[in-house]
């Protein structure tokens, strides 16, 4: 409260100021008071405290740290969503091991077995998957097939494979090989085939 002769007291802020003599009329300033902690005394008014370490922040401040957050959440999620994505996608699946089934005839045992057929001796290699290689991933994929009289390759199927994505590639650069026919009895006959095809990262151009 003011007193009219000497100074003043606040006790709302804790402590005692000392000021000069009431202004004259009409004097429309402010006394800021010199102690440890900012505080603002306005004529008429009671007095206003705000300690250095409860400042209000900047709106702008907060909003900038929202914003912030909200980002890191954001990419949070995202890769997240892309490692579950990427987990459930049919290409990275493996394929169990199964028994491979072929129609017609065919033999498993003969006199000369398949071999490539002449300036044929590097057989058409698979075409990595990209997907895998992206996620440096190496397997194999087990293909089975026959080699039919006329050395082209047939009814050819995975037998087994770590990742879907490597039966499919193996299976599509089989389809495109061509043998000399086994022969049995001195006749070309169909053979049953059987062949590991390995995907190595470490082997792969990037």
């Amino acid at each position: 409260m003011w007193n009219a002769d000497f100074g003043m007291r606040i006790s709302e802020c804790g402590m005692k100021l000392k000021a000069a003599r009431q202004p004259r009329a009409g004097w429309r300033g402010k006394w800021v008071c010199r102690a440890n902690q900012n505080i603002l005394l306005d004529f008429g008014k009671p007095c206003v405290h705000f300690p250095n370490q409860y400042k209000p922040m900047n709106p702008m401040k907060n909003i900038l740290c929202l914003f912030v957050l909200m980002a890191s959440a954001f990419l949070v999620l995202s890769g997240c969503q892309s490692t579950t994505s990427s987990n459930s996608d049919p290409i990275f699946q493996p394929v169990p091991e199964q028994q491979p089934v072929f129609t017609g005839e065919y033999f498993t045992e003969v006199d000369t077995p398949p071999t490539i057929t002449r300036g044929m001796e590097i057989p058409a290699s698979p075409v990595y998957p990209s997907e895998l290689k992206l996620n440096k991933v190496s397997g194999e994929a087990v293909i089975a097939f026959l080699v039919m009289a006329n050395g082209q390759t047939d009814q050819v199927q995975v037998v087994r494979a770590t990742h879907r994505g490597f039966a499919d590639a193996a299976i599509a650069a089989v389809k495109q090989w061509h043998y000399k026919p086994a022969i049995k009895d001195g006749k070309p006959v169909n053979c049953r085939m059987q062949t590991p095809i390995g995907f190595n990262i470490s082997d792969s151009d990037f």
